[in-house]
């Protein structure tokens, strides 16, 4: 698995932790699943910069 594919899969297991714990009235739980959506977001945004970089540098380097 990429790098980013394993740092949003570990964020995902802390959001779905946390959520579980919400769901039966733990509140501070609900703080950081809210976190952990937060972290998902950074990384696929991250994740979505490093695809179309590297999608324009491959464009880039075939002849025309």
């Amino acid at each position: 698995m990429s790098k980013i594919g394993g740092q949003i899969s570990a964020a995902l297991q802390n959001f779905e932790e946390d959520y579980e714990k919400f769901e039966v009235g733990n509140h501070a739980a609900g703080v950081r699943a809210r976190k952990a959506l937060m972290e998902i977001k950074r990384i696929a945004e991250a994740g979505r910069k490093e695809i179309a970089d590297q999608y324009e540098n491959e464009r880039r380097s075939q002849p025309n």
